[in-house]
């Protein structure tokens, strides 16, 4: 093992560089920063070590259950696989001889079924949306009906431009998390 000390917290400035230098969405570099900064805080409340070189795969379960504790298994999984990148990248940097994630096992995601409008509350919904204002009445209806017919996103609709729709082929493109919806 290396010899220097090895905070967390004093390794995080340069994984985040090294996230940036890579051109990842500012959205996985704060979720990884966000993941490795909770980590060095639950490994200081816990009176766990902080020094990368100490950290060992139970300190990594211990988190990992205490994320569980509180929130969402797909959180915790997305946590997990943060982890994972922070300890790749120590690992990339020589800043630790033994990677302590290689024998972690992720945890399991927990499949919620969503819940599904029935047909008298869609239909309430799209009523709901007759106005006195014709433009506002198509406009709600017309956001109605795409969430419903595609599936699409709160992020993804609201990224929605006027180029992205063409009203003669009835189609619509839309980006969002890698996927394209037509």
């Amino acid at each position: 093992m290396l010899s220097e000390s090895l905070p967390t917290a004093d390794l995080l400035d340069s994984f985040e560089l090294s996230l940036r230098a890579k051109g990842l969405s500012p959205r996985t570099i704060q979720s990884y920063r966000q993941t490795a900064d909770q980590f060095d805080a639950y490994l200081a409340a816990n009176g766990l070590p902080t020094d990368v070189n100490q950290i060992r795969k139970p300190h990594i379960e211990a988190y990992i259950a205490s994320v569980l504790e509180t929130r969402a298994s797909a959180t915790a999984r997305l946590r997990y696989a943060s982890l994972q990148q922070f300890f790749k990248w120590l690992e990339a940097e020589d800043e630790i001889d033994d990677n302590p994630m290689a024998r972690t096992v992720p945890p399991t995601v927990v499949e919620k079924p969503v819940p599904v409008l029935s047909i008298d509350a869609i239909r309430a919904l799209l009523a709901a949306c007759k106005t006195n204002n014709p433009f506002e009445a198509a406009r709600d209806e017309a956001i109605i009906r795409t969430f419903l017919d595609t599936g699409v996103r709160l992020g993804e609709m609201t990224g929605l431009k006027a180029s992205d729709v063409d009203l003669k082929l009835h189609v619509a493109v839309v980006l969002g998390k890698g996927a394209r919806f037509r």
